[in-house]
């Protein structure tokens, strides 16, 4: 892109202006062309495959065409431009790259609508969208035009380019005075398209910004610094002080002993904004968390052919633990593997799973309507709230560093692992002599430390004592840790009297803080429980909002992965179920109304 014309022809009445233009085209493509190879990789994930027709708006000379021809070598491409010299010259390029038997042209002004596009698997709009009178307009016609679960991708500068090796130096300083003055006068308020593709009716696949960074000497380099520098001193007149002007006149000029033409040591620094987004189509079931409670509930109807998408953020509660145990047939299997091997299921039956977050979600009518962190919009006829929970640990040096490994809670998920070994319960909360007593079955060797007042009953001491557990009253300092092959593990607990006990585990009580906000966004209210708060369901799932099941450990604060994923089949079940009278009752009323 330059900042002087225009791809699709506004200002190219002007045989010279499209000469110049086609010139500094080439150059860009020279310098930073590259980055349409990572933006094929973009495109060709969110396909699921390679494109078979790419239309490339605002073609220009062709460059983007022909770095799309090369990286799809089987593709058909359109080139649409508004400049019948253009036109001229991406055929020409076509001829002489060996892809002309596969590529065509169209002159047409975007500002009058979409041409005919033949249903095209992709259209690409690399730094021509923004001269649109009503890139909006014309993105809604792209949904229309683009092949079943075809894409738009769209690039944009990251802002201008940079050639000074040194920031500090008299041509880095000019730089940041011209970049200042470009700023102001308007030159990198580049759309952020994420803003306009959502309201548009999209939503946004892939987002990424791609660095490139070039070294001299080179020639190219040069006469590329020479077009945005002149660029500066002509438009910029204005607004530049009379001593950058001048500088800007010896840098242009070839015949200045101190111009940029003569100068091997530049470099160019620059960068690609990439938009990936696909036409946004109402899913019978948005799932809001990816752990084994929302991806069982995927599988379970994506098996039942119904549009389901997984949103997952990518942060299970269980990541920091070595295995997943009680999980038949999958015995000590990483909880992360778990996971992905969820994905990959779900994916195997059409269900969609995407990297992303939830912010906000609302009903509009009869559809649920999410909005994304990545400013994607979703919508769905019905909502499975598998959230989880987030473990608030006790405040106490070396917990958090060991959880998941050394420091644990829940003897069925790894109190096997530690039996007969030292273990050292900390008592925090009301639950802790129960802990104690379930892994006194596990291991003789046991000390619990009463560190929070009142933690522990007469009662409790009562229990404690005939099952062969010690009682430290006493307070923990910190716990600590020895690096091993750096890993930290536990190497005792350290008393606020300084006594040391030697452990191999300890035993925390975490306080559950339940992921419910989007609930409470929606109108729902969570219920007490006496170690937090849920979201309260019926059965299979069901909770007071009509539409809206939660399952997994929003619901059950101590449901281990197995119990997760038997909550979250059940309450796909209960969906499909739902749906499916839904859908009869929607025939009948068709059916009625045909009569």
């Amino acid at each position: 892109m330059t900042l002087s014309h225009d791809h699709n022809g506004h200002h190219h009445d002007h045989h010279h202006d499209q000469v110049h233009l086609a010139s500094v085209l080439d150059l860009d493509a020279e310098l930073v062309g590259g980055y349409v190879d990572d933006a094929a990789a973009a495109i060709s994930r969110s396909l699921g495959r390679a494109p078979q027709r790419i239309v490339d708006l605002g073609a220009g000379t062709g460059t983007g065409t022909e770095a799309l021809a090369r990286n799809f070598a089987d593709a058909q491409l359109l080139a649409v431009d508004s400049s019948t010299e253009m036109a001229a010259l991406v055929e020409q390029r076509a001829a002489a790259g060996g892809f002309a038997g596969r590529t065509a042209t169209m002159v047409a002004d975007l500002d009058d609508g979409l041409p005919p596009l033949g249903s095209p698997d992709v259209i690409w709009a690399a730094m021509s969208l923004h001269h649109v009178a009503d890139p909006a307009a014309l993105l809604r016609e792209a949904a229309s035009a683009l092949a079943p679960q075809g894409v738009v991708a769209i690039v944009e500068m990251d802002g201008l380019p940079r050639f000074s090796p040194d920031a500090d130096s008299a041509l880095g300083t000019l730089e940041d005075r011209c970049h200042a003055a470009a700023a102001r006068a308007g030159w990198e308020a580049l759309a952020d398209w994420t803003e306009t593709l959502g309201p548009a009716g999209y939503d946004v696949l892939h987002r990424d910004t791609i660095r490139i960074a070039r070294t001299g000497p080179n020639e190219t380099i040069a006469r590329y610094a020479v077009h945005w520098f002149s660029q500066f001193r002509h438009r910029l007149a204005d607004v530049l002080a009379e001593s950058d002007l001048a500088l800007l006149d010896s840098l242009i000029d070839p015949a200045d002993p101190a111009s940029l033409h003569r100068r091997a040591d530049l470099t160019l620094t620059a960068g690609r904004r990439l938009w990936v987004a696909r036409p946004a189509a109402d899913h019978d079931v948005a799932i809001v968390g990816g752990g084994s409670a929302g991806l069982s509930a995927a599988t379970t109807l994506a098996r039942s052919l119904r549009s389901v998408v997984v949103i997952d953020s990518g942060e299970p509660r269980n990541a920091p633990a070595e295995g997943a145990h009680n999980v038949l047939g999958q015995e000590g299997i990483a909880p992360l593997e778990l996971l992905s091997r969820g994905r990959d299921e779900v994916r195997g039956y059409g269900g969609e799973v995407r990297s992303d977050t939830v912010v906000d979600a609302r009903r509009e009518g009869d559809r649920f309507v999410l909005s994304l962190a990545s400013g994607a919009t979703m919508r769905a006829r019905r909502l499975l709230l598998a959230t989880g929970l987030v473990d608030e640990l006790p405040e106490i040096p070396g917990v958090a560093e060991l959880w998941g490994r050394d420091a644990l809670h829940c003897p069925y998920c790894h109190g096997y692992e530690v039996r007969g070994s030292r273990v050292v319960v900390l008592a925090t909360s009301p639950m802790s002599a129960h802990q104690a007593l379930l892994f006194a079955q596990l291991t003789d060797d046991i000390t619990l430390v009463a560190h929070a007042a009142g933690a522990v009953g007469d009662e409790d001491r009562a229990n404690l004592a005939a099952a062969g557990v010690s009682i430290v009253d006493e307070t923990v300092e910190r716990l600590l840790t020895r690096d091993d092959a750096g890993t930290a593990r536990l190497d005792g607990v350290e008393l606020s009297d300084g006594t040391v006990l030697q452990a191999d585990a300890v035993v925390v009580a975490p306080r559950f803080a339940v992921r419910g906000d989007l609930y409470e966004r929606l109108g729902g209210t969570l219920s007490q429980t006496p170690v937090g708060e849920v979201v309260e369901t019926g059965p299979m799932g069901a909770t007071a909002i009509p539409g809206i099941w939660a399952a997994g450990n929003n619901t059950t604060l101590n449901a281990v992965v197995t119990v997760a994923m038997g909550e979250g089949v059940s309450a796909g079940a209960a969906i499909n179920a739902d749906l499916v009278m839904d859908d009869l009752l929607i025939g009948k009323a068709v059916e009625h109304s045909r009569r």
